[in-house]
């Protein structure tokens, strides 16, 4: 018998649906990552409102890189 190299439509869509699954939950993570280093972020102001500057840019710095990751690593139209 021979090996088939050609996929039936039901295992394309299946493959399909999962690919799209993962596509989906690595954005979740991309989106997730940001708002949590936020929220550390903020919650470290909030207790510690001597926070040296160079401290508050460095992590200025690191929400602004996540966010551009959130902006352009994501197809947004897909979600709408």
């Amino acid at each position: 018998m021979k090996a088939s190299f050609f996929v039936t439509p039901s295992k394309a869509s299946k493959q399909v649906r999962d690919y799209m699954k993962e596509k989906h939950l690595q954005d979740f993570l991309i989106v997730d990552d940001f708002y949590a280093k936020l929220d550390d972020r903020n919650r470290l102001l909030a207790i510690d409102e001597m926070i040296r500057d160079s401290e508050l840019e460095k992590l200025n710095k690191d929400l602004l890189k996540l966010a551009n990751d959130v902006l352009g690593n994501i197809d947004w139209d897909k979600y709408f």
